[in-house]
Formats: structure tokens, C-alpha cells, sequence
């Protein structure tokens, strides 16, 4: 990857816009799960785009976890 993508930065930040997803079952892991993975570097603060509050346990045990997920990253 780092051939085709050389930079550090737009390498990282690609990695957390196409290849990187996230759960969070309350606001506080949430927060706490985003600004451990992205509060290195002010510039990618607001790439959360594919992290979500969502409780993925309790939708798998209901079985709507594909519904959870298409809803959560569609």
C-alpha cells in the first residue's frame, strides 16, 4: 500500500475512510473508541464516518445485525 499510496497522511487517511469500521454500543465507547483511534492527529478528527454508536451484540442475539449494519454504513 505504501507504493501506491505514499504520502503518510492521505495513506492513513484512506486506510480510515474505505477499510476501517466501528460499533460503539453507548456514546461514552463511542467517544472513547474515536478519539483513541483518531485523536492522534487533529486532521483526521473528522473522519468518523464509519464508526457508529450501534449495539451490533444485541442486534446479532435478535438477529438483525445485517439490517443494523446496512442501516449503519450504507
Amino acid at each position: 500500500m505504501k507504493l501506491w499510496i505514499p504520502d503518510d497522511k492521505a495513506r492513513i487517511r484512506h486506510i480510515l475512510d474505505k477499510q476501517v469500521y466501528g460499533m460503539a454500543p453507548t456514546r461514552i465507547i463511542y467517544l472513547i473508541a474515536t478519539n483513541y483511534i483518531l485523536g492522534f492527529d487533529e486532521a483526521l478528527k473528522g473522519t468518523a464516518a464509519h464508526f457508529v454508536q450501534a449495539d451490533a451484540a444485541e442486534a446479532s442475539k435478535a438477529g438483525t445485525l445485517a439490517d443494523v449494519v446496512e442501516r449503519a454504513f450504507a
